[in-house]
């Protein structure tokens, strides 16, 4: 479920903290820092985007209406109104109090994508679904992607390359296949932690096509974005 980082009680918020700071708690969590700078260049690419096709459709274009030409006030449009919002996001998170990670305990899967907007915070012994699978790129092995089915929401995946990191989650998994069982875990710091999301707490609606508007990382965007790329592709090799 969503829940707003001020709905939670402080105990669990300070918990939640010291998580972030330490980076998981100890052993049986996968910590796993989300990368957001991605936002950065997103932003900068598609403003600078934007203000281009403005100034060339202020100085006039030649030939009008080419394909491609025909395009430039949607690209124009998309990149002056994309851009500002990515940049906003990026700036909200560098000044959150939570940076975005991602935490799996033998308990929780919780993603954070800052302390700005809300936490999604499922109790693994309520999921739907879970898979588990070799990715590729071709023949070249890209990694283990983990999914998880929750009641209502999209599957939330994560993909695992180091060695490492993949002995983590499996360790973390198998505390939570116990604890499911209803078998005693080792007295770890994440067993004292418990549930890190207390079941009485509000949780936020399924987010809104405003909230999807503004939030640069939305599915909405991606599909516009994506499609976006996939339409420039023909008017770039035939224009």
């Amino acid at each position: 479920m969503r829940l707003r980082l001020g709905d939670l009680p402080a105990d669990r918020v300070d918990l939640l903290k010291r998580v972030a700071r330490e980076q998981g708690l100890g052993e049986g969590t996968l910590f796993l820092v989300q990368s957001h700078r991605w936002l950065m260049v997103m932003g900068l690419l598609c403003l600078g985007a934007g203000l281009a096709s403005a100034w060339i459709l202020v100085r006039g274009v030649s030939d009008w209406p080419r394909p491609a030409d025909a395009a430039l006030p949607w690209i124009g449009l998309l990149g002056l109104v994309y851009g500002p919002l990515a940049l906003k996001e990026f700036a909200q998170i560098l000044g959150a109090e939570l940076k975005p990670f991602l935490l799996l305990t033998p308990f929780n899967l919780i993603r954070c994508r800052g302390s700005h907007r809300p936490l999604e915070l499922y109790r693994l012994a309520e999921a739907r679904a879970f898979d588990r699978v070799e990715e590729y790129h071709g023949v070249k092995w890209a990694g283990q992607a983990y999914a998880f089915t929750f009641e209502g929401g999209a599957p939330i995946k994560f993909v695992l390359r180091k060695a490492k990191d993949i002995e983590v989650a499996e360790r973390t998994l198998a505390l939570a296949r116990a604890a499911g069982r209803g078998e005693p875990l080792p007295d770890l710091p994440v067993r004292r932690a418990g549930h890190l999301g207390p079941g009485y707490s509000l949780p936020e609606p399924k987010p809104s096509g405003l909230e999807k508007f503004f939030d640069p990382a939305s599915e909405t965007w991606l599909l516009v974005l994506g499609f976006l790329c996939l339409a420039f592709i023909p008017y770039a090799l035939f224009r």
